[in-house]
């Protein structure tokens, strides 16, 4: 006779996103400073953050939105947080579309301060190509 034994059924059809699931170890949470810090957000301070979103757009100005975030920021003071750590963790919420996928692609643990951040920001979202055109535009009026 024939094989007793059957072959064994195929395994599940899986999708991509089911291969970058990873049930819970080592979760790519997106953007994690050095010392993350945890503190209530006020909806004030999440409403203010909510109304400038940033999503990289060219026609948004990364320069003012780094003022109306600043200005965001003032809203709230938790204590025993640094102006620096407070911003670190507000900032995502500031973002949405492709520069909150674009935060969320830094490695984690690798920004420790605000001035980091920034830089890192006005690298992607201001390169030097463009300070150079907006001065040249100046200039040349």
């Amino acid at each position: 006779m024939g094989d007793e034994n059957p072959p064994p059924p195929p395994p599940p059809v899986r999708t991509l996103g089911d291969y970058e699931q990873n049930n819970g170890r080592n979760a790519n949470l997106g953007f994690q400073p050095v010392n993350p810090v945890s503190f209530d957000i006020k909806n004030t301070v999440l409403n203010a953050l909510k109304e400038n979103q940033y999503s990289g757009a060219e026609s948004q100005c990364p320069n003012l939105h780094l003022e109306h975030f600043d200005e965001a920021c003032g809203y709230t003071d938790p204590p025993n947080v640094s102006e620096s750590d407070k911003k670190l963790r507000l900032f995502k919420l500031s973002l949405t579309g492709r520069a909150r996928d674009w935060i969320d692609t830094l490695p984690p643990n690798t920004i420790g301060t605000w001035d980091e951040l920034t830089i890192k920001f006005k690298e992607r979202y201001f390169p030097i190509h463009k300070f150079l055109e907006r001065r040249n535009e100046i200039i040349n009026f």
